[in-house]
């Protein structure tokens, strides 16, 4: 699976995503990648209490952090 701008997704990959009313961005992480979606645990959001959870998310919605 590739990102928004056609890098290769794989799990354990660093990604920002875009939130469900695509008003902030995610620091997060693929952690399972299905046919048209990937799983991602995000670690960072401004609106979260500190604790991370997992979204769904399409390649158009996700960006790979490269080193």
């Amino acid at each position: 699976m590739k990102d928004c701008v056609g890098n290769e997704l794989n799990i354990g990959d660093k990604i920002v995503c875009s939130d469900g009313y695509y008003s902030e961005l995610l620091l997060g992480e693929v952690v399972d990648l299905t046919d048209k979606t990937i799983l991602c645990k995000v670690v960072r959001s401004s609106h979260q209490n500190g604790d991370a959870f997992k979204t769904r998310k399409y390649p158009y919605q996700v960006h790979l952090i490269k080193d």
